[in-house]
């Protein structure tokens, strides 16, 4: 984020249930929980994001947290989280009607910038795909890093793209996904839901092969002054 170039990110779903509490449980996680997360030193440069959309549709989440990783051994360093976090699942449990959506660890396989890449990542386009055919996962990365990509760079919308994989140390955040890919695109703008809208309409075939499986896109807009 930011012009920033860490070797894998951490992504974070979660849910408050009673919507008159959504304002109180995003300042709680950005001014408490993020402070706690980082304190560990595996976890750096948190972010929060909220869904741009008013109304969400079953499944959807509000709350993604972003975190970045700059340890190459990327499993042994969430082994070492894994082991100094038990009581971030407590004090996240303790917050009224919350709900830990989806989990993920990635490494990031590409990531390509444009001239604005310096510019503060306002607005965010993620992209989860599973892979039904194991086989095919070196494919669709470079599918991913080649064409997707570059293709939705090329629209001017975003600054910023990159292919992640899953690193399989989903369970030290718990609640694996299963999810083999997530394609990130940061813009400077925070119209995050307008720009997902154009690039649906612009670069279709961006969004997947025919081996691939679009299992989530989420449109996110950044809180806070981080």
């Amino acid at each position: 984020m930011d012009g920033r170039e860490p070797l894998g990110v951490a992504y974070v779903t979660a849910n408050q249930e009673v919507p008159a509490r959504e304002a109180a449980f995003s300042k709680w996680y950005q001014e408490v929980h993020f402070v706690d997360v980082v304190k560990l030193g595996i976890l750096a440069n948190p972010l929060m994001f909220h869904n741009a959309k008013a109304v969400l549709a079953p499944g959807e989440d509000r709350f993604l947290a972003m975190y970045e990783l700059y340890r190459a051994d990327i499993a042994e360093a969430m082994e070492e989280f894994s082991k100094g976090s038990g009581h971030l699942r407590q004090d996240f449990d303790r917050q009224k009607a919350t709900r830990s959506a989806s989990r993920g660890i990635y490494r990031v396989r590409k990531r390509l910038f444009t001239e604005d890449a310096q510019k503060q990542s306002r607005g965010l386009l993620a992209v989860r795909i599973d892979c039904p055919e194991p086989a095919r996962a070196e494919d669709l990365s470079q599918w991913l890093a080649e064409v997707a990509v570059p293709e939705v760079l090329g629209l001017g919308l975003y600054h910023t793209g990159t292919v992640n994989e899953s690193t399989g140390a989903q369970q030290a955040l718990e609640a694996p996904s299963g999810l083999r890919f997530l394609a990130l695109y940061e813009s400077a703008g925070a119209d995050a839901e307008s720009l997902a809208a154009e690039v649906a309409r612009r670069a279709p075939q961006a969004m997947a092969p025919d081996y691939a499986r679009v299992i989530e896109v989420g449109a996110f807009e950044r809180q806070g002054a981080g």
